[in-house]
């Protein structure tokens, strides 16, 4: 054991942040304010503190149990394979862990690395030490004579640790890439799924260098990344997620929990538009939290006059979902109104672009994701094509957020055989899991059954059109019943990979079944849970709305359904191979009027 003459906390210096929203920050501007501040620029004075004592291995040194929100803090050995200062040397500091994971990242992993790279080891590097805060090996030194715990050491024994040197605002400190990497992967966690118990696990991560002679994933060993060939990982194009799956795999999952999240509370919400007779009046909900209160109004009016389609996505990058809506202004031309969240309500509508929409807007349909993997929610339109029986899909690409133009013109990005007048639903979702919006369609058989097909974005993204592959149909049911099926999309087992989730009328009682997403677009379909005789779900009567209500990195289903004095409201919590009963209330809007978003 080491003896230390006393131990120590350094105050904190930057807060760990949500990586929501701080991709809406220029990672320079970052780092120039962070210099500039003197509480940044230098330690804090370094003061006594009682620690905590280690009583057993079992017992967690700093408190903290989550797997799915990253700690505040961490404890570090300070020692001398780090050249810590007299006064540090052989002590135990308290430090943010956001603090702990960049200067990590400053020391381990350049910033010459493509950004994609950097990304990736973020995730590794921040899951090694949150790993060892909530499965603690019962480390411990001896200072005054008391028995002290400590998380991680700052050495190559755990990870490179010198704050005096490459901690934020020093001159070899993280940088603009780093920032960038941390803050877009903050909440993301890995686990492993195992297929026998259903179940999956918080997995520790680690890296090396690795040979400089190894091809992109050649040295993948499922628990490890290595500098040398994920560097030329993103010289080839990849994004974060295909490389921690690259490296990772099998039975990788990529964690994002909060998905739907409009109040700002993190836990995804439940929303409808009401209809009010020449307008649209936005309805939100929050039951991850508190009770919902019935008929919850979220401060927004949107005229039905010339709308093509409203949705939900979180379009400044704050972590909460905004509305944002295309009206239409000639045939082929529009305009897009976005009304941001400011967690209380909507605030007023602005006119985010205006101009030509390539393609027809009559029967167009509005879509919202990131085709870009960039961090950033685009939107996309799908409209007619050249000839009676094809559809085409423009792409908007969002500027950085600091722009004063919110969109760029429209990009052809997809075209083919997919006939816009037997369309029965459109959603953009990344099946395949590089991070890339997909293009999804539900088209209802005219002589009977169901139909889904799928259009994968291009990995590594084309610079010229089409940016998708053809359009193909991945699964196909004539025997289901078109008006007893209703569809939503997301990562329903948070594999990384949205999937198509089914809630399936007839025989009686009703079914929930997930089309599981795959690398090229296809699916693997999977019964999950029949509603019970006692409880049954009226699907020709109910519409669906999704959202991860109980902060678990799945999609939940909302189900709105109609009843004699209103709707209906009620969460169903998606598990592996059932799902749970959530939140479940009564609003006297009538069912007819609600329209989920």
């Amino acid at each position: 054991m080491l003896i230390a003459p006393a131990c120590a906390t350094v105050t904190l210096m930057r807060r760990p942040q949500s990586a929501f929203g701080l991709v809406a920050v220029m990672a320079s501007l970052l780092v120039a304010s962070l210099v500039a501040s003197p509480a940044a620029a230098t330690f804090a004075p370094v003061t006594p503190e009682a620690a905590p004592v280690f009583s057993a291995a079992k017992d967690r040194c700093t408190p903290w149990g989550s797997s799915l929100t990253p700690p505040r803090t961490i404890r570090v050995l300070r020692t001398g394979a780090t050249n810590a200062p007299e006064g540090i040397v052989d002590t135990v500091v308290e430090v943010d862990f956001y603090e702990y994971v960049a200067t990590v990242m400053a020391a381990e992993w350049p910033e010459s690395y493509p950004l994609e790279t950097i990304k990736a080891g973020a995730v590794a590097t921040k899951q090694f030490a949150w790993y060892y805060i909530i499965n603690p090996r019962g480390l411990t030194t001896t200072i005054a004579g008391e028995e002290v715990c400590y998380d991680v050491v700052d050495s190559t024994r755990d990870q490179f640790y010198k704050p005096e040197t490459r901690g934020i605002g020093e001159p070899g400190g993280p940088g603009p890439k780093i920032f960038a990497a941390l803050d877009a992967t903050w909440d993301v966690s890995v686990r492993k799924f195992k297929r026998t118990t259903q179940s999956s696990r918080f997995i520790l991560t680690g890296y090396r260098a690795g040979s400089s002679k190894a091809a992109c994933g050649a040295d993948a060993t499922g628990f490890k990344l290595f500098h040398n060939s994920t560097r030329k990982c993103g010289q080839d194009g990849l994004k974060y997620r295909e490389i921690l799956r690259l490296y990772l795999k099998p039975n990788l999952e990529i964690v994002e929990p909060g998905e739907h999240d409009i109040i700002g509370t993190k836990h995804g919400d439940a929303s409808a538009m009401k209809r009010d007779g020449a307008d649209f009046q936005a309805r939100v909900w929050t039951p991850g939290r508190t009770s919902p209160e019935p008929g919850s109004g979220a401060g927004i009016n949107v005229s039905n006059v010339d709308l093509v389609s409203f949705r939900a996505a979180d379009m400044d990058g704050d972590g909460r979902d905004d509305l944002v809506w295309l009206r239409q202004t000639g045939p082929r031309s529009g305009k897009l109104k976005v009304a941001l969240s400011d967690g209380v309500n909507y605030g007023p509508a602005e006119d985010w672009w205006e101009g030509d929409t390539v393609v027809p807007l009559s029967g167009a349909r509005l879509l919202v994701g990131d085709f870009f993997a960039n961090h950033r929610t685009d939107v996309a339109i799908l409209g007619r094509g050249d000839t009676a029986s094809s559809s085409r899909l423009v792409v908007l690409k969002r500027k950085p957020y600091e722009g004063a133009q919110k969109f760029t013109a429209p990009k052809n990005w997809w075209s083919g055989g997919q006939d816009l007048d037997k369309v029965n639903g459109a959603w953009a979702a990344d099946l395949s899991g590089d991070g890339r919006a997909d293009l999804v369609i539900r088209q209802d058989i005219a002589d009977g059954g169901v139909k889904v097909r799928t259009a994968v974005t291009s990995s590594p993204l084309p610079g010229t059109f089409p940016r998708m592959g053809a359009i193909k149909t991945r699964f196909e049911d004539r025997k289901l019943a078109a008006a007893k099926v209703r569809m939503a999309t997301g990562d329903a087992n948070r594999d990384g990979r949205d999937d198509v989730v089914m809630i399936i009328g007839g025989g009686g009682r009703a079914k929930v079944e997930r089309l599981q997403g795959s690398l090229l677009g296809g699916f693997k379909r999977v019964r999950v849970w029949v509603a019970p005789k006692s409880d049954p779900i009226p699907v020709r009567s109910t519409r669906l709305g999704v959202g991860d209500i109980d902060y678990d990195g799945r999609t939940d289903l909302v189900l709105y359904s109609e009843r004699s004095k209103g709707t209906r409201v009620r969460v169903l919590k998606m598990r592996y191979d059932r799902v749970a009963a959530g939140p479940d209330w009564q609003t006297g809007i009538p069912w007819s009027s609600l329209r989920p978003y």
